[in-house]
């Protein structure tokens, strides 16, 4: 059996990642087609995925934490991850108007 350390291992697995999201498949759905135990795609995928400040550690006053653009050319779909390991994903324009809406109602609530 390889060890994680090795080379063409973590480029494998950096690829299957990537295709799994491209492919616009669920991992279950993935992970079957590609013929993976999901527990080792979520291994894997936990070891690549960059460590995030809990909200709760968060010094920032509006409790509002970091982001990171992943792609920043002309997106057409958005995927927020959060700390948690969950996801939404959805096309920009969406996401756009979500935050556009929760913005103008939090401005209203500090008004009243």
């Amino acid at each position: 059996m390889a060890r994680t350390s090795d080379p063409n291992q973590i480029q494998h697995w950096k690829n299957l990642l990537e295709s799994q999201v491209q492919s616009g498949l669920s991992v279950k759905q993935f992970c079957n087609a590609n013929n993976i135990q999901p527990y080792t795609f979520y291994f894997w995928r936990r070891k690549f995925t960059p460590k995030e400040p809990s909200v709760e550690s968060s010094t920032t006053p509006s409790g509002l934490v970091p982001v990171r653009v992943v792609h920043p050319s002309s997106i057409q779909t958005l995927c927020i991850r959060f700390a948690c390991g969950a996801s939404i994903e959805a096309p920009s324009e969406t996401i756009r108007q979500a935050i556009e809406q929760i913005l103008q109602s939090e401005a209203l609530q500090r008004t009243c």
